[in-house]
């Protein structure tokens, strides 16, 4: 097939609703390496909703290491099935932006399916900070609502869709609560602690499917030193010491093509945009408002994009693919930080992309010097431009173990060892997913040989299922996101399992395990995503993902009402999580 246009590249997870019926056509490797047997007294979290134990009866080598055993903090959260945003006791939560919402002094917009946050400290202290707040993609039934196929829909339809992907840059101010009796919202006590939304801001923005960007880096030549227009499919995400987001581009398939199969958008009836300018991950400076995108980092359906410093001082991004048979790679800079934003602002347009081969415990060089690569009897992979474009195919013929959906990475702040998700795959038997810890050797990001084991496994006994997203909080605490698809949730196999969940992760001080403490559920239909922390830990800022996504599906109306109630169309939205007599760790 011609370079950028095989479907493969980009095929997968489509649509999320459907993901319990992917199937890759191959068989697909558990991360586990050593087999544990079962623990001896691990409890249901069900009946009880106390946390439970991971059922296994050995401590991998980095166990307990830098996950320091709780105090309980918080009785867990006991799961249940309502309308709302429900949380253990002790805490609060608040919208701080929902799908609509004005966010700028233009008028500009709050995008739909609110993801990957990041919080940037401000010029006016610590009570003053910007958010980098991704838009995955787009609700059209409650948009417009009613079900609409991709060929009914009008230009001016698909051109209100457009403007809802893509991200938002956030100014935020905290409320002190020092101001007698005004109202709440703006300085009452009762909204002490409290980040609030600066509607009017010279400086939040917006970035959507029709913004002007470039590529750059060693596949840029693919535009034809043209702009590439928009991004959309905006899932996980990272940050760099520079005070840019790295917003990465996960589902782009489903947008643009002509003859749709199965779900699809419909933009390509009205837009007609070449499918390799998608599916990269885009670098957004939040201080000019410039973003472009990056090819060294490769083509694929990027879950999110986390950077980590090598300790001889080079730049590390690690990534996950999110979709069945998929892998799990890492970027390594040519340069090295220097700490100074013009010296290091293009260290991610030159370097070396890997994929990780679990079995041989090694990432795998994804160059025209890999053997394999080189030998491809099609020639696919002549130039480095072919490979980043390509980046699925090259990555299954060096030998990229192929995943249960591996999706968001993140890396211990004390130890360096790499936490990633593997959310489930139906196809292959793998129902709830597990949390995998990969150490470097060394504990240098910027090693070529690792060791892995699980470190928490999804499933009944253990209290959650389909991880997905992972942050880092405080006093090294590491908090899951889970992913259920809509169609799933309280059924079959996650039938004790009827909404979406966040869970603090802890050590068991009695028996040495991994335990999971239930903390947070979302409204009907939605997902939790973006789970961050500001550098004080005193807010949790988590993105509440399109509730009611089911909604006018098998003749209802909408099956959410959140966060307005009522009769309301559901929205998706932003909001922050405070202490109040409990405490995050």
């Amino acid at each position: 097939m011609t370079q950028g246009s095989t479907p493969e590249n980009l095929r997968g997870g489509s649509s999320r609703r459907d993901f319990l019926k992917l199937s890759s056509g191959v068989t697909l490797l558990p991360a586990v390496l050593p087999v544990f047997g079962p623990l001896a007294g691990s409890t249901a979290v069900f009946a009880s909703a106390q946390a439970a134990p991971v059922s296994q009866g050995g401590l991998p080598p980095h166990a307990g290491r830098g996950l320091a055993s709780r105090r309980k903090a918080f009785e867990p959260l006991a799961y249940s099935n309502v309308d709302a945003v429900s949380l253990a006791k002790g805490f609060e939560w608040y919208a701080i932006a929902s799908t609509g919402d004005v966010i700028n002094a233009q008028g500009d917009r709050f995008g739909d399916c609110c993801d990957f946050t990041a919080f940037f400290e401000g010029e006016e202290g610590p009570d003053h900070g910007y958010l980098w707040v991704n838009h995955e993609y787009v609700i059209t039934n409650v948009l417009h609502g009613r079900k609409v196929g991709a060929s009914e829909k009008t230009r001016e339809m698909v051109d209100a869709e457009m403007k809802l992907v893509g991200g938002s840059l956030l100014e935020i101010r905290r409320d002190k609560g020092n101001s007698g009796g005004r109202d709440p919202g703006k300085g009452n006590a009762k909204s002490a602690g409290q980040w609030k939304l600066v509607a009017n801001s010279k400086k939040a923005f917006r970035v959507d499917a029709n913004t002007d960007m470039p590529l750059v880096g060693p596949a840029a030549g693919i535009a034809k030193g043209q702009m590439v227009k928009g991004t959309m499919g905006n899932c996980g995400g990272g940050f760099t010491p520079w005070r840019t987001a790295l917003s990465g581009e996960e589902n782009v398939d489903i947008y643009y093509g002509k003859e749709p199969k199965g779900f699809n958008y419909g933009w390509g009836r009205y837009y007609d945009r070449p499918e390799e300018h998608y599916g990269w991950v885009v670098e957004v400076d939040i201080d000019s408002a410039q973003a472009r995108k990056l090819t060294s980092l490769g083509r694929f359906a990027h879950e999110g994009a986390t950077f980590v410093k090598a300790k001889d001082g080079r730049a590390v991004v690690y990534m996950g693919d999110d979709a069945a048979g998929r892998c799990v790679y890492k970027f390594i800079s040519k340069g090295r930080i220097s700490g100074r934003k013009e010296a290091d602002k293009d260290l991610l347009l030159e370097g070396d992309l890997f994929v990780a081969d679990l079995k041989g415990g090694k990432w795998v060089l994804l160059a025209p010097a890999n053997e394999k690569l080189a030998a491809d009897k099609e020639g696919r992979f002549k130039t480095l431009e072919a490979i980043l474009v390509n980046t699925r195919e090259a990555a299954k013929v060096a030998g990229g173990t192929p995943l249960n959906r591996p999706e968001d990475v993140k890396v211990h702040p004390l130890t360096g060892v790499v936490h990633f998700t593997l959310t489930n795959n139906a196809a292959s038997g793998d129902f709830h997913g597990e949390v995998v810890a990969l150490e470097e050797e060394g504990g240098d990001a910027g090693a070529l040989r690792f060791v892995y084991d699980t470190y928490i496994a999804g499933g009944r006994k253990q209290g959650f299922s389909c991880p997905d997203n992972l942050v880092f909080g405080p006093e090294h605490s590491l908090w899951v996101c889970t992913d259920i698809s809509d169609s799933a949730m309280g059924r079959g196999a996650h039938a004790d399992f009827p909404r979406n969940s966040m869970l603090r992760v802890e050590a068991d001080t009695k028996t040495g395990a991994t335990v999971a403490r239930h903390f947070l559920q979302s409204p009907r239909d939605a997902e939790i995503t973006g789970p961050s922390f500001t550098p004080d830990f005193k807010t949790l800022f988590v993105a509440i993902q399109h509730p009611g996504e089911s909604s006018f599906e098998d003749d209802k109306g909408y099956t959410s009402h959140w966060p307005d109630g009522g009769s309301a169309k559901p929205r998706s939205t932003l909001i922050g999580v405070k202490e109040t007599s409990g405490r995050f760790a």
